[in-house]
């Protein structure tokens, strides 16, 4: 999947200015994104829920910090991760336990976006790398729905995590290995 190209330059400068019905545009272009990248990293509806609507108010209280040239997307998943490894931080889950089996758990399963058009094999597939990627390092997690979710390239990565990219290449690179022994690992 490509990023999504950022909205128009006048939208921009127009919600860097103040105008609200401007960064209600910016809010509907990057909503289903942001939340998708963050319930991916968190496991939990409720909790992406929050921490996009969290996302879109530090957007809004820092705006005007935005520098016109550099890539907005880019931008605005720097705030989304910086806003959920504060959420990390705050609530103690540096460990996301997957509770899909257990009949106490009061966990939602990841929103897997499944349809009744697709195959009990290609659900089946989705739900293994939803546990696989649940089961990852955060960062791991993260540079993973960062470049096959979002599109986005290991050196914009490199910008949006403040890492070098060859840093990037080796997260995705242990991150597939990780993925390829959940899956050797599976029942």
């Amino acid at each position: 999947m490509a990023p999504l190209p950022p909205p128009p330059t006048e939208i921009l400068i127009a919600a860097k200015r103040g105008d609200m019905h401007a960064f209600t545009h910016i809010v509907s272009h990057y909503e289903h994104r942001i939340y998708g990248f963050i319930i991916r990293m968190v496991n939990n509806r409720d909790d992406a829920a929050e921490l996009t609507q969290e996302t879109f108010l530090k957007l809004y209280q820092h705006i005007h910090t935005y520098e016109p040239g550099r890539p907005f997307g880019a931008w605005m998943f720097t705030i989304a991760r910086h806003v959920v490894y504060d959420w990390f931080r705050k609530s103690a889950r540096h460990r996301v336990y997957l509770a899909f089996d257990d009949p106490d758990s009061n966990e939602d399963p990841p929103d897997t976006h499944a349809d009744a058009f697709r195959s009990p094999l290609q659900l089946a597939a989705q739900l293994d790398i939803e546990r696989a990627l649940a089961g990852l390092r955060p960062i791991y997690r993260e540079v993973l729905l960062l470049h096959y979710w979002q599109g986005y390239t290991y050196d914009e990565i490199a910008g949006i995590i403040s890492v070098p990219t060859n840093t990037v290449k080796t997260f995705v690179r242990r991150a597939k290995i990780a993925i390829r022994n959940h899956h050797v690992d599976s029942p």
